[in-house]
């Protein structure tokens, strides 16, 4: 069989959503379903199909322990490794203005000028994580609106259904 006819027949077995895309494979990390596979519609919430599909059992709880514990070392590491990878990067360059640089003053400025480009980087990360915090905290406030709401209607309901009751 030609390569050709074999990538023919592997994307006659695609799974596509009901929307007809390829659908995306993904991996959950929620505290009741960490580590397990599953498919969904790639388009947005608000224009999805709905299309959602599990791709493997549950997990057995010790091994979704296991996979918790293991995926926040993981998290750990990449932060240590990023701190590693900076401190290289800035000793690299210090090391490189130490040895082009005649001049004091230019070694200080070339060493102050990546000390700002990292605050720039924490405060661009701080910026945007205050950003994605402050729509949750919206999102939050249009729920307990609604709830308001509801809670509104369901008393006026019930005081209304009391008042009906009594004058009969």
């Amino acid at each position: 069989m030609s390569n050709l006819s074999v990538n023919a027949h592997e994307i006659q077995y695609e799974r596509r959503c009901h929307c007809g895309f390829t659908v995306l494979y993904l991996i959950a990390w929620s505290d009741a379903n960490v580590g397990r596979r599953f498919y969904k519609c790639p388009r947005s919430k608000v224009s999805s199909c709905g299309y959602f599909e599990w791709n493997d059992e549950e997990l057995p709880r010790r091994a979704v322990m296991v996979i918790k514990d293991l995926k926040t070392k993981l998290d750990a590491s990449k932060v240590e490794r990023n701190n590693l990878t900076n401190k290289v990067y800035l000793m690299e360059h210090a090391t490189m203005v130490q040895r082009g640089s005649k001049n004091l003053f230019d070694k200080i400025e070339d060493v102050m000028t990546v000390e700002r480009h990292t605050l720039k980087m924490k405060l661009d990360e701080m910026e945007q994580f205050q950003l994605v915090e402050a729509g949750k905290a919206s999102k939050l406030e249009v729920k307990v609106k609604k709830m308001r709401n509801i809670i509104l209607v369901s008393w006026a309901l019930l005081f209304a259904l009391v008042i009906v009751g009594m004058m009969k």
